[in-house]
This record gives C-alpha cells, sequence and structure tokens, in this order.
C-alpha cells in the first residue's frame, strides 16, 4: 500500500519535519514512531486501516525518511520536535506505537506528559537490560569506551547488506519470501544522502542515553501501568526474546502476542497485527474493558451442536466425550485441565467445529467420566488413546492446558507422525513453570508423608477449587467468568473415588516432571506446528514458562492475554479466533 501524501512542518530550529496524517481528528490519536534505518513507509499496510479507528500520526524521525537532519542528533532532539509536532497539530491524550529506535523517543514523550498516554504499542522495542543479546557486544564496549577503533567495530556494518538484514535478518526463509518489495533499497538510499551517515552513527552512539534511563523508564512503568498491547516478532536478531518476559513483568496487565516474524515485523504479519492495534484501541477507550465486537458468535450460525458419547474402556471405565464438526477435517483433540472437564471448551466448540472434526473428553475421574480404579497420567494417555483409535483418529491437533499436558504430550510421543500441531494453554513442560506455590508439592515428592501430603494437598477444598478459576485475576477479569463453574467442579470432586483420583495425579505429576527432558528432547527432533495462548495472571504456572516453551519452538507464535489460569473462561472469543486460524494456516500446502 501506499502512504498518504507527507506533509512538512518547519521546527523551531528550521529543521524540517515529514509526517503523514490519516483518519478524523476527532478519534483517538495514534503516534506511530519507526526505527532504523526505515521511515513512516514501515506502517503503509496498516495506516489505511488504523484511520478507521484512530487519528493516525506517522512522523519520518529526523534524519530519516523526508526528514531534515538535526543539527545535533540525538534522541533528545528527535523526542523534542515530535513533541513539538503534537503540540502544533493540538494533540491532547494519545496513543504511541514504539518500535527499536522509536522506544528512545515515544518513550521519553510518553515519560513528560504521563496524564496524556492513552497506551502504549510496543513492537521490538527494547527498555531492559535483557534485550540486549549477543550482537550487541561492539556497541556495549563501544559506550564504555568511545575510541575511533570501538566506534568503528560498532559502526561497520552500515553498509547495503546490514541494511537488507534489518528486514530479513533471522528469519526463516518462507516467512522472508512474504516481504513484498524492497524496502531497505529506499532506506539505503536516504542514508546515503548528505549527513544521514553521520546522523546514524551518533544516534548509535547515544541509544546509551537511553539505556541509561532504563531505571527511570522501570519507574515510569511501574507508578503509571499504562494500557499495553505488545507485537514482537520473536526473529529479531538485534532484541533478545527475554526483553518480552521483562516487559510482561513491568506491566502485568499487557497482552503480549509474538509472531513468526522478525525486526520489522509489520513486512510480514501487518494484518493481524492490524487487528490487535484496532481492538485494543477500541477496547482501551471503551468504559468495560470487556466489551467487544462478536467474531465467533456470528461463524457458529449453522453449526450442529456438540454430541456428547461414551465409550466403554477396556479395563471397563466409562469415558464421556463430546464431538463436533465434520469427521473429514482435522481432528482436535481438547485436553482440560483440573478442577473441570469439557466443559471448559463449551464456549469455543462451536466455532471451532467450522474447521476440525473436535473431539473433548472429560479426563477418567472429571465431569461425567468415571475414575479409573488406578488413577495416573499414564493411564489417562492410555485411555485417550483408545478413544481416538474408537474413532479412527489419524493425524490430530492437541490443545493441551494444565493437567491435560502430561495426557496430551504423552500421545504426541507415542505418534509423533501424526501431531499436525500443538495448541499450548497454561500447560507446563519445565522447571520455569514451577513457582513458590509448588514447594509443598517439591517436600511432598521427595518425602511423601500423610503430613507433607496434607499440606500438598491442602488446596482441595471448594475455596481452592474457586481459586483455580479466580486466582490471581484482577477484580474486572474475574467479574467476566460466567456463573460459578467451581461448584459443579467441586460437586464431581466429592463422588466416590474423586478426591482419590487428584490426591493420585498430584503425586503421579512428579512422573510428568522427571520426563521434562525427554519432553524436551522430542519438541527439538519433531519442532510440532504450536500456538501459544496464555493467561498472565496465572497463578500456578510462572510467566517465565512461556519463554521456555518459545525457546524451544523457535516459530511457535505466543499469545499472552490478560487472563488466568482458565483463560477460556474470560477470553474465548479471541482464542477461538487464533485456534481457527491456526488450524487452517497449518493446513494450508
Amino acid at each position: 500500500m501506499r502512504l498518504p501524501a507527507p506533509r512538512q512542518m518547519r521546527l523551531s530550529d528550521g529543521t524540517e519535519l515529514a509526517y503523514v496524517t490519516a483518519g478524523d481528528p476527532f478519534n483517538p490519536a495514534l503516534l506511530l514512531l519507526h526505527g532504523f534505518p526505515s521511515s513512516a513507509n514501515a506502517f503503509r499496510d496498516v495506516i489505511p486501516g488504523l484511520a478507521g479507528a484512530a487519528y493516525v500520526i506517522a512522523p519520518d524521525l529526523l534524519g530519516h525518511g523526508q526528514s531534515d537532519v538535526p543539527p545535533t542528533p540525538s534522541y533528545d532532539a528527535i523526542s523534542k520536535a515530535i513533541s513539538e509536532l503534537l503540540t502544533h497539530l493540538a494533540i491532547g491524550r494519545r496513543f504511541i506505537h514504539i518500535h527499536d529506535w522509536g522506544a528512545a523517543v515515544g518513550l521519553q514523550i510518553a515519560m513528560q506528559a504521563p496524564e496524556l498516554v492513552s497506551g502504549l504499542i510496543i513492537q521490538n522495542a527494547n527498555a531492559h537490560r535483557t534485550g540486549f543479546g549477543p550482537v550487541w557486544d561492539a556497541v556495549l564496549k563501544f559506550w564504555s569506551e568511545p575510541t575511533k577503533e570501538n566506534e568503528a567495530a560498532a559502526t561497520p556494518d552500515l553498509t547495503f547488506e546490514f541494511t537488507r538484514e534489518q528486514y530479513t535478518g533471522g528469519l526463516p526463509e518462507d516467512v522472508a519470501a512474504t516481504i513484498r518489495g524492497d524496502p531497505w533499497v529506499e532506506d539505503w538510499r536516504v542514508m546515503n544522502l548528505p549527513g544521514r551517515m553521520e546522523a546514524h552513527r551518533a544516534l548509535i552512539g547515544d541509544y546509551k542515553s537511553h539505556a541509561a534511563r532504563f531505571d527511570t523508564i522501570a519507574a515510569y512503568l511501574k507508578q503509571w501501568q499504562p494500557p499495553a498491547l505488545m507485537l514482537w516478532g520473536r526473529h529479531d536478531p538485534y532484541f533478545d526474546i527475554a526483553e518480552t518476559l521483562s516487559w510482561m513483568q513491568d506491566l502485568p496487565r499487557m497482552e503480549a502476542h509474538v509472531f513468526d516474524g522478525g525486526h520489522f515485523l509489520l513486512e510480514t504479519h501487518a494484518e493481524p497485527a492490524l487487528s490487535l492495534m484496532i481492538e485494543f484501541i477500541k477496547r482501551t477507550q471503551e468504559m468495560h474493558p470487556d466489551r467487544r465486537p462478536s467474531r465467533t458468535s456470528a461463524r457458529s450460525a449453522g453449526m450442529t451442536s456438540p454430541t456428547q458419547q461414551r465409550l466403554r474402556l477396556s479395563g471397563g471405565t466409562e469415558l464421556c466425550f463430546i464431538t463436533a464438526g465434520d469427521a473429514s477435517n482435522p481432528a482436535l483433540l481438547l485436553l482440560h485441565g483440573f478442577p473441570s472437564s469439557s466443559r471448559t471448551f463449551q464456549g469455543i466448540i462451536p466455532g471451532l467445529a467450522r474447521v476440525a472434526f473436535v473431539i473433548a473428553p472429560d479426563l477418567p475421574g472429571y465431569g461425567q467420566s468415571a475414575p479409573l480404579p488406578a488413577p495416573s497420567f499414564e493411564a489417562f494417555s492410555g485411555a485417550i488413546q483408545e478413544l481416538l483409535t474408537h474413532l479412527a483418529i489419524d493425524r490430530r491437533f492437541i490443545y493441551l492446558h494444565d493437567w491435560g499436558a502430561p495426557v496430551g504430550l504423552q500421545v504426541a510421543m507415542q505418534s509423533p507422525d501424526l501431531v499436525c500441531g500443538l495448541i499450548i494453554q497454561s500447560a507446563n513442560a519445565h522447571r520455569t513453570g514451577f513457582g513458590p506455590q509448588w514447594q509443598a508439592t517439591f517436600e511432598f515428592w521427595s518425602n511423601p508423608t500423610e503430613e507433607n501430603e496434607r499440606e500438598a494437598t491442602a488446596f482441595l477444598t471448594l475455596e481452592g477449587t474457586r481459586e483455580q478459576y479466580l486466582g490471581g485475576l484482577p477484580e474486572d477479569v474475574a467479574a467476566r467468568v460466567q456463573g460459578e463453574p467451581w461448584v459443579e467442579d467441586w460437586r464431581v470432586m466429592n463422588q466416590p473415588g474423586g478426591m482419590e483420583t487428584q490426591r493420585a495425579l498430584l503425586a503421579d505429576y512428579a512422573n510428568h516432571a522427571a520426563r521434562f527432558s525427554v519432553i524436551a528432547d522430542y519438541i527439538e527432533k519433531r519442532q510440532p506446528p504450536a500456538l501459544m495462548l496464555w493467561g498472565r495472571h496465572d497463578p500456578f504456572f510462572d510467566i517465565a514458562e512461556t519463554l521456555s516453551w518459545m525457546q524451544d519452538l523457535p516459530r511457535m507464535e505466543a499469545h499472552i492475554f490478560d487472563g488466568g489460569h482458565f483463560l477460556l473462561e474470560t477470553h474465548a472469543e479471541a482464542a477461538a479466533a487464533l485456534m481457527t486460524d491456526f488450524i487452517e494456516r497449518t493446513q494450508r500446502p
């Protein structure tokens, strides 16, 4: 797409600033701040769509695009120029999209007038030491020892090839192939205009001043907690993926979406990024953040109702399960966690049945399935294998949640060639997932006395069951949970064999943890397509677990929501849309 015609503004020092505007000035303002080596052109594919929801302002930062080089290039000078622009346009409250070097500018603007920040959109933008990977070693040395020799070592990459690498560096070939045109060619042309190379070298050196403000930025974020949306390209070779976790720790209500893209995410993922940005702007502007336009419900019209069935397993136990959709579609096995049942998926099954043959069992001892005589995750996996055989299921997607993960991962590893993809929702497969609340369980595993078992199973109460749904949730998010699903779970848990099942599985989870290295080996060798859906307020699995999964699966998209352990209770619609897209995308030839 082509940008609207740029406008020019003469700044107070006589420098010319080029910028683009689009949309109705009465809409909320959205300031788009690009990174090196681009310009407002970085946003060409999203501006037309954003203009329907916001008054878009996309400047060429000084020294980039059609803007002049400032007399003394620095992030302070560029921030001052953008502040002049906002004053010129009479912009009050604003959303700020920060990317790369745009972060050093946009965060200054945000901190100068924090009460005017409607929200931040964070796209491969660094504000923590964790963002500096090995590629930064030469620059960090130049900052500490600013000699000519070290400057040369830090900046020799200002070449045509390095400019191209900003767009394609780290990208898998199939992703790089989706970049249209050669945007780096125009960037390189502009970089070779008078004064531009000097400006870029100056800004590389001045990035040190941005890093020196990291503590100040952290204090601003802690105090003001601006609404925020993260859009991240996971193959970015310049900012380490660990930076995503640092942002999430600073902003505990931020949703984070990590795509199979690179440093210039909008070159390959403009469409999903645009949808998320529009939804974020609209939601943030509404008084009630749970008021969202419906997508899944409209698609569900005409769907056949899910069918509940029963299967008598070879050991005599009855397994209850739901199926929905066309059996000729790819199978989707939905595996719930403690203390729920297939009821967990009631809000998403109708929509998913459009694209998949959905199979949602009640694990033995849950919902309407009878308990097993000797409950274990291995026995559960055997039961699910019997069900898949009974239904003549070949290739399948597997949804893993909580205690469904030990079951589903065993099923996956037993027949890895049949796995179309994994959907990972608050499912633990690494030591990083165990937070402090697991200490009593660890002690029980290492010393299984009656006293230690009592401590480890103290959560097996009505209140503990309720906490599975509401634990860690902000009040406004908890208010979105409909009904009291924990009441039915608690009733089932108190049926004959119910509590025995829970105690047995808690003890057996130690065997799942003992298989973490085997699971890691399977993931490394097979690299199944994967989608992550995670509730960031989950009190049971630490948020660091998301990074471990991302490190294991470098092509996985990760979407981290303002939800909890039972994400589908509050974010079913968004999750269903992502799952539908994942299944359809993964099935394309």
